[in-house]
């Protein structure tokens, strides 16, 4: 079967954009979502463990739900580990 030269001009440009996004995500240049999703929840848990440590010091349990109700009504898919439905 024989392609048209632009046709086959457009299919080579077609796949050298490929390869340009799959090379810049090799590199690091596009950001990987997973990893930045990884990192933020990483941070609240770091946040919410200091928290919580300093709320059972002072018996303070009432707020220790408080605080894991806020999260849950804030950001579902912390608290199941999924995203809400």
């Amino acid at each position: 079967m024989k392609f048209s030269s632009v046709t086959r001009t457009d299919l080579t440009i077609v796949a050298v954009c490929i390869a340009a996004v799959q090379f810049a995500s090799l590199l690091g240049f596009i950001p990987d979502e997973r990893k930045t999703a990884v990192a933020q929840r990483l941070r609240v848990c770091e946040t919410l463990a200091t928290s919580m440590s300093f709320l059972v010091k002072r018996s303070e349990y009432q707020q220790i739900g408080l605080q894991l109700e806020i999260l849950k009504q804030r950001n579902e898919e912390f608290y199941l580990g999924r995203p809400a439905a």
